[in-house]
């Protein structure tokens, strides 16, 4: 019950600080010219499939490492994983979808 609770805090922070975070660095969202519907779209859905996505491919990448070390893969597998779905869920600008 303790670990659902810190699992349900840990994304609304990420939630509530990805949408703070360009209003604290002084960029205005308007400017970027990205649609409202766009950014609700982004939070709501984008952001935890991300998050999921980050569990799969760190799964995957596990199950999948006796093989990458045999073929000496493991920095590629590792880096499109799991780097690439954490740069995209937590770097990108929010309602930015190509990334």
């Amino acid at each position: 019950m303790r670990s659902k609770r810190s699992i349900i805090l840990l994304i609304t922070l990420c939630l509530i600080f990805s949408i703070i975070g360009p209003v604290a660095a002084g960029e205005s969202t308007e400017s970027n010219n990205i649609d409202n519907d766009l950014m609700i779209f982004d939070m709501i859905l984008a952001r935890p499939a991300g998050l999921i996505s980050i569990g799969v491919g760190t799964t995957v990448f596990v199950l999948s490492l006796p093989f990458t070390l045999c073929s000496r893969n493991v920095k590629y597998t590792a880096h499109k994983l799991i780097v690439e779905p954490i740069n995209y869920t937590f770097t990108r600008p929010l309602g930015q979808m190509e990334w």
